[in-house]
């Protein structure tokens, strides 16, 4: 049985865009953080500058930061002390368009500001917004450098990949390199940076095998940057992550301990990159079966983004999803329970059931409510998320068949081996069909329906998925991996109760 997960960002920039330093509740934190915003904003525009007009935009942004938006947090000009950063940004942001009515270069500045301080409270439907409003009145006004367009058409893709919208992003990026090749005359850091990204949007949206080969075709342009170029440790930081999901735990954990040794170097012990290096090591370490060490890292990863996002942040959230799925695996049902409950209601109130986070966390809470035989509502949240996934993503989608793969172990539980049988047969059958046999889940599909088959009384063709199942499961994840030992009882269990018979 599986349950499902998410990943981190792709470089310091995303880092820094997508999980902002601070957790954002009131309004003392909005001014710290706006206060970051507006050095971040007036340090870049002006080093990048190359006419009087560029400058002219940094200062009008530095002043409608300091004057219109940071005035909101003052307690002499608003009735309500405690207003949080979404509502001082949407303060903000209203009547945007009335006050710079005629300037667009000054505007375009202004919300591409806004968007990367939505992105960073997780607000990423009005981040893309503004976004797509910056892009429009940046091309319209003129006065912004190329370079500066193609940095906000990267970020856009970035927020449309959060948004589930994969191939869009991929085809902008994508697009966004091939101009800069043509600008530039050859390779450099810029056409690095946007395949760098793609790379990391194919890793969260599970498109693992691609992201393995453009990695390996990436490897070698990286000879270009500077030895402490960010951009290594992005690249390293992917390739685990990539490593990771497919099983290759040694290549994975070359390539995590490699990028959280020059994390910790270049960046600091406090960086949320290295945070999320450290989260990917506790989750190899889970893929693995070390749990206790799994455990620890996670819990530290947890605790620092409490403190800095907040509790309900999507980037907290996915930990305490982890962070529950680790405790599933150690067999601590109620705790994990607790936390898989804790993290659908907030998706569902926040995302509505269409999300793919979401429909993960229907998926999570099922799966841990049948191992402790609460079958009836694990079969609600199974079938919820499956009619779902099965509309949106079709029958074949990875998703998918983890769902019907659990609620085949859910129906076995409740004694329906027909159905149960009838559903993991199918579900083997699409996984072997649409999975390269560099996969493991077919295999652990395979189990599922060897166990079925025990139950009716059909050992010998039992026995003989458990065997194809473990050949394929200990050439991938080693031979001395828990889920042989599993599986090893499994077929020792198997032969006594058909010697019983």
């Amino acid at each position: 049985m599986l349950a499902i997960r998410g990943g981190w960002g792709y470089s310091l920039n995303c880092a820094v865009r997508r999980r902002p330093w601070l957790s954002l509740g009131s309004a003392t934190a909005a001014l710290l953080l706006l206060g970051l915003l507006i050095g971040f904003n007036w340090r870049l525009q002006v080093e990048n500058a190359r006419t009087e007009r560029a400058a002219a935009i940094a200062e009008n942004v530095n002043r409608f930061l300091t004057e219109d938006l940071l005035s909101q947090a003052d307690p002499y000009n608003t009735p309500k002390p405690d207003l949080s950063v979404r509502e001082l940004l949407d303060r903000a942001r209203a009547g945007l368009g009335e006050r710079f009515d005629g300037q667009p270069g000054i505007e375009a500045g202004i919300r591409a500001t806004l968007a990367r301080s939505y992105s960073g409270v997780g607000e990423y439907d009005v981040a893309t917004q503004e976004y797509e409003r910056a892009i429009q009145l940046a091309e319209a006004s003129g006065e912004h450098e190329a370079e500066d367009l193609s940095a906000l058409r990267a970020e856009r893709a970035d927020m449309r990949s959060r948004l589930g919208d994969v191939s869009a992003a991929l085809a902008e990026l994508k697009s966004l390199e091939e101009q800069e090749r043509v600008r530039a005359g050859g390779d450099n850091r810029a056409q690095i940076r946007f395949a760098l990204q793609a790379i990391e949007i194919q890793v969260a949206a599970s498109q693992t095998e691609p992201a393995l080969a453009a990695i390996a075709l990436l490897q070698p342009r990286m000879a270009i940057l500077a030895a402490d170029d960010t951009l290594r440790i992005e690249l390293l930081a992917a390739e685990g992550e990539a490593a990771l999901r497919l099983a290759k735990f040694s290549q994975a954990d070359r390539a995590l301990k490699e990028a959280e040794v020059l994390a910790a170097r270049m960046l600091g012990p406090d960086s949320p990159r290295l945070q999320g290096i450290i989260q990917n090591r506790a989750i190899l370490y889970r893929q693995m079966g070390q749990l206790a060490p799994a455990l620890e890292l996670e819990r530290r990863v947890l605790a620092w983004q409490e403190q800095r996002f907040g509790r309900l942040h999507p980037e907290t959230q996915r930990t305490l999803n982890e962070l529950a799925s680790m405790l599933q695996d150690d067999r601590q049902f109620e705790a994990a329970e607790k936390l898989f409950r804790e993290v659908l209601a907030e998706r569902e109130d926040k995302l509505g059931v269409g999300s793919v986070l979401t429909r993960n966390s229907l998926n999570n809470l099922g799966l841990v409510l049948s191992l402790q035989n609460k079958l009836d509502e694990a079969e609600v949240h199974y079938r919820r998320a499956l009619d779902v996934e099965r509309e949106l993503l079709g029958a074949d989608a990875f998703d998918v068949l983890i769902l019907a793969h659990n609620l085949a172990g859910l129906l076995r539980k409740r004694g329906e081996l027909d159905a149960a049988l009838d559903l993991s047969r199918d579900t083997v059958e699409r996984a072997e069909r649409t999975m390269s046999a560099e996969r493991h889940e077919p295999a652990l599909f395979r189990v599922g329906m060897a166990q079925t088959l025990q139950k009716l009384g059909r050992f010998a063709e039992a026995r003989t998925e458990f065997l194809v199942a473990r050949e394929r499961l200990a050439r991938l994840l080693g031979a001395d991996h828990a889920r042989i030992t599993r599986l090893d009882e499994m077929l020792a269990a198997l032969e006594t109760e058909r010697l019983a018979h």
